[in-house]
């Protein structure tokens, strides 16, 4: 059957994505409907920003002890009847180790305030966004691939994850038994629960579906999604601390799982080239994303700083869509065998601009110090001569990287190149047709290495 008609599994996961949807949406208009004080609320931290802009006695840091005498233990409590919009609650509320009363008021949410909340995450926003368009247009296109339906359902999931909070967390949800409890079930354990099985089931059918799909696709499927949930109603049940344990540690194993699953397709899959390029495509948007995600905490543990630049935020939200494109591609296969330059460019200009960035800071530090111990002050003058060096180092550095790459992961390319290039060099100085004839031919050889070589001189 064609990829590019829809099947029973299509419509099947069609229809999860908008049950879904439909039900974190539904959810963000109930708890939109809930009259607030208008705090963000977090737990163990207490109050920690007025989102609303209402005039209040609360301050960052305090944390509620009871509600119109209504006691209030950090996690529930019960609605006071005078929480009503434009009404006044009394908290009691816990500062600087004291207690004391203030009166706080209650009105409801509006469209600014929370267009307001959404422009502050706009890069979580746009991420989840993207990665849903992703799938959407990938799915279209081969609506019958299962790969292509399980990155649709990676896509609703990822947006799923941002728009469950689009309406902040206050105390009006700890205060509403169903708010609190869909916040819990479809915020902090969609990702567990949905993610992470999403991507391993991704990685058992794509680019070739390994035996336990092929064999029970159906079965694979239902062990996959349920076995979390199960085990956290059977253990975490009579052991209610057991229940997060459990779910964070089956996210580790589906982790670790996924990785294993992907490493084994690339051990197997050798004779199939279209496979190879598909898995590849995906590797490098792992490795891509991996890698950066362990940059940026590295840089993160050695400098922090109060305001991150607008482009770090822009290069971030582009390095955390590459996972969702590099899929596509290889789902759609389009253009497959380029990967093979485009990672062999990532690595050149990689190696060019960390070897240049260690050059730039290292020469800036050292001369500066240099001339503060020569002069008492820092000089302009370093900086235009640390900028001037890499400059004159650019072509040099990166005509050397570019060979040590090729030498050490692309050797059969590196080979081909030097083999061209020095019988270049012979058909300039060679009279001899008989050592010139068999020069082409051993360059034929080494670089296309074919089964049976003749050559037709015509006279």
């Amino acid at each position: 059957m064609s990829e590019s008609r829809f099947t029973r599994s299509s419509w099947v996961v069609l229809g999860i994505c908008i049950v879904l949807l439909g039900i974190i949406l539904a959810l963000n208009v109930y708890r939109f409907g809930l009259p607030t004080d208008g705090w963000v609320y977090v737990e163990g931290n207490g109050f920690t920003e007025n989102i609303l802009g209402l005039p209040s006695a609360l301050q960052p840091g305090d944390l509620p002890v009871s509600l119109d005498r209504l006691p209030f233990d950090g996690t529930q409590g019960t609605r006071p009847e005078s929480w009503q919009a434009g009404g006044t609650v009394q908290y009691t509320i816990q500062r600087d180790g004291q207690n004391m009363t203030v009166a706080v008021p209650i009105e409801n949410w509006n469209l600014p305030t929370l267009g307001r909340n959404i422009l502050n995450d706009w890069r979580n926003y746009l991420i989840g966004l993207l990665y849903s368009l992703i799938g959407i247009f990938v799915f279209t296109r081969q609506p019958g691939n299962p790969a292509a339906q399980v990155l649709f359902l990676l896509g609703t999931v990822r947006l799923s994850m941002t728009i469950i909070f689009m309406v902040p967390d206050t105390l009006a949800d700890y205060l509403d038994p169903f708010a609190l409890n869909a916040v819990v079930i479809l915020g902090y354990y969609i990702w567990g629960l949905l993610l992470f099985p999403t991507l391993f089931l991704l990685s058992l059918i794509f680019p070739k579906a390994k035996r336990p799909y092929r064999t029970y696709p159906v079965l694979t499927v239902f062990a996959i999604y349920l076995v979390e949930p199960l085990l956290i109603v059977i253990v975490g049940g009579p052991l209610a601390d057991l229940g997060p344990t459990i779910g964070f540690g089956m996210v580790a194993v589906y982790g670790l799982l996924t990785v294993i699953s992907v490493i084994h397709t690339l051990i197997v899959v050798r004779d199939d080239p279209v496979a190879r390029a598909q898995i590849r495509w995906v590797g490098f948007g792992v490795a891509l994303v991996a890698g950066y995600q362990f940059l940026s905490n590295v840089i993160g543990f050695f400098v922090s700083t109060p305001v991150v630049p607008w482009w770090l935020n822009v290069i971030d939200t582009l390095v955390y869509l590459t996972l969702p494109i590099t899929i596509g591609i290889a789902i759609l296969r389009y253009r497959l065998f380029d990967i093979d330059l485009i990672i062999r460019k990532t690595l050149q200009y990689a190696l060019l601009t960390g070897l240049l960035a260690l050059v730039y800071f290292g020469s800036v530090i050292l001369l500066q110090s240099l001339t503060e111990n020569l002069f008492g002050e820092q000089s302009p003058l370093v900086i235009v001569l640390s900028t001037l060096a890499i400059a004159a180092l650019f072509n040099p550095l990166r005509t050397r990287i570019q060979d040590f790459i090729d030498r050490r992961f692309y050797r059969k390319k590196y080979n081909a190149e030097q083999a061209l290039s020095q019988f270049a060099g012979a058909a300039r100085d060679e009279v001899d047709i008989n050592k010139l004839t068999g020069a082409l031919m051993g360059v034929v050889e080494e670089t296309m290495q074919p089964e049976e070589i003749s050559l037709w001189l015509r006279k």
